[in-house]
């Protein structure tokens, strides 16, 4: 009886064991996913405007390696009293995989993107974007 209980107890370990959430990134996720929209409108789109100026967001992708690592960057263009500047907001580090939740964790802190088959879909300070892998 003792024999069968420990074998029961190093089964159900085994299973528990293999249960826990992969740290390797799955097959088929890495590639490069394009901004397509955002709130549901192409690119560029419009993210501020007042008397003070304008933010525009132009383009965007991210792209996960298969060794875990990401690059997200990110196009804006600002004017300001008629005075134009574009430059790439970019973030890097690690992500991973959790159901349909992949999570990027950076330097600067760690945010979210839904994944749907071939499109992540992020909740950026109440702005919708869709990224579609295009490779």
């Amino acid at each position: 009886m003792r024999r069968f209980a420990l074998a029961v107890a190093l089964s159900a370990l085994a299973f528990t064991g293999s249960c826990k959430e992969s740290t390797a990134p799955p097959r088929g996720l890495a590639g490069i996913y394009e901004l397509m929209t955002v709130d549901g409108e192409p690119l560029p789109v419009v993210l501020f405007d007042d008397a003070e100026g304008t933010e525009e967001m132009l383009s965007g992708h991210v792209d996960l390696f298969s060794n875990g690592t990401f690059s997200d960057i990110t196009r804006i263009r600002t004017t300001v009293n008629g005075s134009t500047t574009e430059e790439d907001v970019a973030a890097e580090g690690t992500y991973r995989l959790s159901g349909s939740t992949v999570t990027f964790d950076a330097p600067s802190g760690a945010y979210t993107m839904e994944l749907d088959g071939t499109t992540l879909t992020q909740d950026w300070n109440g702005f919708i974007l869709v990224y579609q892998k295009v490779s």
